[in-house]
C-alpha cells in the first residue's frame, strides 16, 4: 500500500507541529510550508503528493488564491481548507469553483480530520485511476477506429469465445506454473518465515488480498502466528474461539468478522481463513487433523468466492507438506543441539571412535588435553592426537570391546603423558550385529591417585618418625658403649696387633649408626634451634654448591649452570634445613651422573602463586616410572650401601612439608630428572635483592 503523501500550508509553525505529529505513522508521508512560493516548489519536487491542507489565511495572502492556483495546474490533488473561522459565502463559492474538497475549522477534531484526509486520499486515487483510464479508453477507441464496420458483429462473436477458452487455458497454465513454483521454492524452505515468504510470493499471483498472516499449532500448547512484516509471535490459541474451533473442526471460514490479531490489528472488510491438514498420516492419526491455518484479509467486501477457496485448495496439500517438514526439521534439531550441550558439559573425556580408531566426535574436555580445536581433531587416530603414539595404547578398552561385542570394564592407561586415565569402552553395533564404532569414556585419576601416594607417604613419614624417637634413645646407649670401648682398645692395643683392624671397622660401624640416628632423630623431631627467619634462596644455594664440588662425586667431568632470578623474593624459612634439602638434592643429582653429564640449577618467583620455585634438573639415569612413588619413603635407596642410608630424600622431604612446600619429581630412563621444590612466601610485602 502506498503512503498517504500530504503537503500542509500553514504560516504558523506551532500549528504546522501539531499537524506532524498527528500524522507521524510510517502510513504517512508528510511535507510542510509556511508560505506559497515553498508549497508550489515542494508540489513540483515530489510528484507524490495528493493532499494539499491549507490555512485560509496566509500573512497578507488567502489560502483560496493558492488552492485555485493548485486547481488549474493539479486538478487531481485534492485540497483541504483549514480556516479558524468559517464564512458559509467562501465556503459556497470555493465548493462551487472546486477548489476546495473540504473544510476543516481550526480547533479541529484530530479523528475527524484524520478521516477526512483519507477519504481526500481516496478521492485522490480515484481521480488519478479514472484519469489513467480514461487514456487507455481514448487509446483503445482510436485503435477500435480502424476496424471494419461490417465484420464488426463477426468479430466480436468470435472474440468473444476465443477469450473465453484462452482465459481458461492461461488461468490453468498459470495455476500450473504458480503451484511449480510453490513447490520448487518449499522443497528449499528449512524455517517457519522462509515458507511463509515463498507462499505471499505465490500466492499474490493467484488471488488478490490486502494482508496475510499465518498460524501453525507447533505441539498442543505452543502456537506461532507469522504476518508480512516477518514477525513472529506465539499466542495463546483458546483465547481466539474461532481459530480453535477451526483446528477442532477444521473448513474453510469466508466471514467479515476475525481476529484483529491474525492482521496486525487492522480491520478489513472480508476475512478467509483455510486450514492446512497434516499430510503425513500415521497409525496414530486415522484422519487427517489441522496443524496449520493459511488467513488471507481484503477491505473488498465479499472479496473471497468459491473461486477462491478451490485456488487454494489446489495448493494447500504442498504447503501442509513443507510445513510439516519444517516442524520435523525443528524436532531433530532441537534434540542435536540438546545432545551436543549435553556431550560438551561433560567434565571427563570422551570420544567417538570408528573401527580403525579414527576419532569420528569429541567433547570439549578434548581440549584440555590436545590443546586444540575438536574440529581439527576429527578424523585423526585417537591414540596419535591424545597418547602422541603411532600404534593403540597399552591396556586400551577398545581392542577387547572390538573383539568381544561387549562393554569393556574399566582399564588403566598411563600412556598420556603425565597423566593416568581409567578408561571405559561402549561399543555400537549396527543392523548386522558388528561394531560400527565404539564411545570411549577417559576419567583422569593423575591427581586423585597422587593425593593418595602423598597420604600414604604421610602415613610413612609419621609412622618412621614415632619409631624413630621411641628407638633412638635405647639404640644410642648401647651404641656409645660400643664406640667407647673401641675407642679405648684402639688406644690399648699394639698397632702390629692383628685384631686392630677389626676394631677401627667396629668404630666406623657404631658411627655410622649414630647417623643414621641422628638422621631419624632430625626427620621424627626438629630442633630447638629451628627458628625461621627471612633468607634468600639464591644465597643459600651458592653456599651449598662448595660443598658439592668438595665431595667425591664432583670429581666427575660435570658441568654445573646457574640460572638463578635477580629479584628473587626473600622468605620465611630456616637455612640451615633448607641447605641440608639442596645439599641432598645436589649430591643425589651428581651421584646419578657417573659418567658425567650436565647439572642446572632454575630459581624463579611466580607472582600468581606468591611462591619461589627451584628447579634441579640433571642429566643422568634417570628413575624408572615404578620407581618414583617410592623414592620419599624411608631407607629406600638404589645406591650402593657405602653411598647411601637411603633418608636423604626424606628429611628432604619433611623439611619441605614443614615449610608448607612441595617437593616434585619427573624423570625418564636414560634422560635424567627433575626436582622442583616450591616454596611459599610468608609475607606479601618482600624485598628484592
Amino acid at each position: 500500500m502506498n503512503k498517504i503523501s500530504m503537503l500542509i500550508l500553514d504560516d504558523e509553525s506551532h500549528v504546522l507541529s501539531a499537524l506532524k505529529r498527528l500524522f507521524h505513522s510510517p502510513k504517512y508521508e508528510v511535507f510542510t510550508a509556511q508560505a506559497i512560493p515553498q508549497a508550489i516548489e515542494i508540489i513540483e519536487q515530489y510528484p507524490s503528493v495528493g493532499i494539499i491542507i491549507c490555512d485560509q489565511k496566509l500573512g497578507e495572502e488567502k489560502g483560496t488564491d493558492f488552492l485555485s492556483l493548485t486547481k488549474a495546474k493539479w486538478p487531481d490533488i485534492s485540497r483541504i481548507l483549514l480556516t479558524g473561522y468559517f464564512n458559509s459565502q467562501i465556503a459556497e463559492d470555493s465548493l462551487l469553483k472546486g477548489e476546495v474538497y473540504r473544510f476543516v475549522t481550526k480547533p479541529w477534531n484530530d479523528d475527524d480530520l484524520i478521516m477526512t484526509v483519507e477519504t481526500s486520499w481516496q478521492r485522490h486515487e480515484l481521480l488519478k485511476q479514472n484519469r489513467e483510464l480514461l487514456n487507455l479508453i481514448r487509446s483503445q477507441n482510436d485503435h477500435l477506429k480502424h476496424l471494419g464496420l461490417n465484420l464488426k458483429q463477426v468479430i466480436e462473436n468470435r472474440i468473444e469465445k476465443t477469450v473465453q477458452s484462452q482465459k481458461a487455458v492461461h488461468a490453468k497454465k498459470i495455476q500450473l506454473q504458480i503451484t511449480h513454483s510453490l513447490i520448487k521454492g518449499l522443497s528449499y524452505a528449512t524455517n517457519l518465515k522462509e515458507i511463509f515468504k515463498i507462499i505471499l510470493k505465490e500466492l499474490k499471483k493467484l488471488i488478490p488480498f490486502d494482508s496475510a498472516s499465518i498460524v501453525v499449532q507447533m505441539s498442543p500448547h505452543h502456537t506461532l502466528l507469522v504476518n508480512q512484516k516477518a514477525q513472529m509471535a506465539s499466542f495463546p490459541l483458546e483465547k481466539y474461539a474461532l481459530m480453535e474451533q477451526l483446528f477442532s473442526h477444521p473448513l474453510p471460514i469466508v466471514t467479515h468478522k476475525a481476529p484483529p490479531i491474525l492482521w496486525d490489528n487492522k480491520k478489513y472488510a472480508s476475512y478467509f481463513i483455510f486450514p492446512l491438514m497434516d499430510e503425513m498420516r500415521n497409525e496414530s492419526k486415522e484422519v487427517p487433523s489441522c496443524m496449520a491455518t493459511l488467513n488471507l484479509a481484503s477491505r473488498k467486501p465479499r472479496a473471497f468466492s468459491e473461486e477462491e477457496i478451490k485456488k487454494i485448495s489446489d495448493i494447500a496439500s504442498p504447503i501442509a507438506i513443507a510445513i510439516e517438514k519444517m516442524k520435523l526439521l525443528e524436532i531433530i534439531e532441537q534434540g542435536s543441539r540438546q545432545w551436543e550441550s549435553t556431550f560438551d558439559a561433560i567434565g571427563d573425556l570422551v570420544t567417538v571412535i570408528d573401527k580403525d580408531f579414527n576419532l569420528l566426535k569429541a567433547n570439549r574436555a578434548t581440549e584440555n588435553i590436545t590443546h586444540q580445536r575438536v574440529e581439527t581433531i576429527i578424523g585423526k587416530k585417537c591414540y596419535e592426537v591424545l597418547a602422541h603414539r603411532k600404534t593403540p595404547c597399552q591396556n586400551c578398552p577398545a581392542l577387547e570391546s572390538l573383539k568381544q561385542h561387549t562393554v569393556t570394564p574399566e582399564h588403566e592407561i598411563k600412556d598420556f603423558k603425565d597423566k593416568d586415565y581409567l578408561s571405559w569402552s561402549f561399543p555400537m553395533l549396527n543392523d548386522k550385529n558388528q561394531v560400527s564404532s565404539l564411545v570411549m569414556y577417559y576419567r583422569d585419576r593423575t591427581e586423585p591417585s597422587h593425593l593418595f601416594r602423598q597420604l600414604i607417604q604421610s602415613e610413612k613419614m609419621a609412622a618412621i618418625g614415632h619409631l624413630a624417637s621411641s628407638l633412638a634413645h635405647e639404640l644410642n646407649n648401647p651404641l656409645t658403649g660400643i664406640t667407647a670401648l673401641a675407642q679405648l682398645l684402639n688406644r690399648e692395643l699394639d698397632k702390629k696387633d692383628p685384631h686392630l683392624s677389626d676394631i677401627l671397622e667396629i668404630e666406623r660401624a657404631s658411627l655410622r649408626c649414630k647417623e643414621i640416628i641422628e638422621n631419624l632423630l632430625d626427620f621424627s623431631e626438629k630442633t630447638k634451634s629451628s627458628k625461621k627467619t627471612w633468607v634468600s634462596i639464591n644465597d643459600i644455594i651458592e653456599a651449598t654448591l662448595p660443598l658439592i664440588q668438595y665431595s667425591r662425586e664432583a670429581k666427575q667431568p660435570i658441568h654445573i649452570s646457574k640460572h638463578l632470578t635477580d629479584t628473587l623474593p626473600k622468605i620465611k624459612a630456616n637455612p640451615n634445613e633448607l641447605q641440608q634439602v639442596f645439599f641432598n638434592l645436589l649430591l643425589n643429582a651428581l651421584q646419578a651422573m657417573p659418567h658425567g653429564g650436565n647439572l642446572s640449577i632454575h630459581t624463579q618467583y611466580l607472582p600468581e602463586k606468591s611462591v619461589v620455585q627451584i628447579k634441579i634438573k640433571d642429566s643422568g639415569m634417570g628413575i624408572p616410572k615404578e620407581n618414583i612413588a617410592k623414592i620419599f619413603d624411608p631407607f629406600y635407596s638404589t645406591k650402593e650401601k657405602t653411598h647411601g642410608t637411603g633418608l636423604g630424600l626424606t628429611v628432604s622431604y619433611g623439611i619441605i612439608k614443614d615449610h608448607k612446600g612441595k617437593i616434585e619429581v619427573q624423570s625418564q630412563l636414560k634422560k635424567g630428572s627433575t626436582f622442583k621444590v616450591t616454596l611459599p612466601l610468608k609475607d606479601k610485602s618482600h624485598e628484592s635483592f
